[in-house]
């Protein structure tokens, strides 16, 4: 039987020496012989199936320690039973992939809807019904930088008491500053979480119905709430006025962020602000 050296063998397989080697080691392709005094490696003929065999393994997917046991003592059943297990992995992360293709189609849709103009003329301010929402919530009174605190906080809640009742829609912030119009740099501000009903009450936490309103103006636009300017709440209550509408009094302007925070460009996500509204003339 012709036996070659491992370079003229792997000449004629086409895997490298090192590969090679590696093979040996993990024991899917050991050399016919080793010469003693030198250490040279020496393949027969017969190998050139097993790397056939081995490739076309490969090429199927299948790592090299599954590889192992069909090259050893095979039989067409068990092989078998490792391609439908490949076959079956394979399955899944076609479909694990088509799921992330279809959530960054979704995210793509919602970053291009950030993106686009969010219509800041007049025209876009609407009239709605506010309805009354259960919400957990924290109210303090901190410096602008420090809201996002207040809403670790509250979620914070949310999440570590698992009462069941999971939360009923997006965050929502209620500012008590008149649209953070100022120029202070502390805010009365209320971070508030929907439920779906109340939850018991700890620490800061609050749980409580946030009222409805028969009339509030609505503006959807692109709010970073740091800012301490905020356009929108001052073109829904000029819009408000030139209406024939006052805000509620007492009622802080409430805010509904539509973006998840993953759909965050910066510190601007898209927003719906909500004033509630009397008719001046109904006074």
């Amino acid at each position: 039987m012709s036996m070659f050296k491992i370079s003229a063998f792997a000449k004629m397989s086409g895997i490298s020496i090192k590969t090679l080697r590696y093979y040996d080691e993990l024991g899917i392709l050991k050399p016919s012989a080793v010469d003693e005094s030198s250490g040279y490696r020496y393949y027969s003929a017969d190998h050139l199936l097993t790397v056939e065999r081995i490739r076309a393994y490969k090429e199927l997917g299948l790592t090299l320690e599954q590889i192992a046991p069909l090259l050893e003592k095979a039989t067409p059943d068990t092989a078998a039973g490792t391609l439908v297990t490949k076959r079956a992995d394979l399955e899944r992360a076609i479909q694990e992939a088509q799921h992330q293709l279809e959530e960054i189609d979704r995210r793509v849709q919602r970053l291009e809807q950030v993106g686009a103009p969010a219509g800041n003329g007049p025209e876009a301010v609407t009239l709605q019904t506010l309805q009354a929402q259960w919400a957990a919530s924290v109210r303090d009174t901190i410096p602008r930088q420090g809201l996002c605190l207040l809403v670790n906080e509250v979620r914070e809640y949310v999440k570590a008491n698992d009462f069941g009742k999971a939360a009923a829609g997006p965050l929502i912030v209620l500012w008590y500053d008149a649209g953070r119009s100022g120029e202070g740099e502390v805010i009365d501000v209320e971070v508030a979480f929907p439920l779906e009903e109340p939850t018991p009450e700890r620490g800061r936490i609050r749980v409580s119905e946030l009222p409805g309103h028969e009339v509030a103006a609505s503006l959807i636009h692109d709010c970073n709430p740091y800012a301490a300017h905020c356009p929108a709440a001052a073109q829904v209550m000029e819009w408000a006025a030139s209406q024939g509408y006052e805000p509620v009094p007492g009622e802080p302007i409430r805010e509904i962020y539509i973006a998840a925070e993953q759909d965050m460009i910066g510190k601007v996500r898209r927003s719906e602000v909500f004033l509630p509204l009397r008719n001046i003339r109904s006074r």
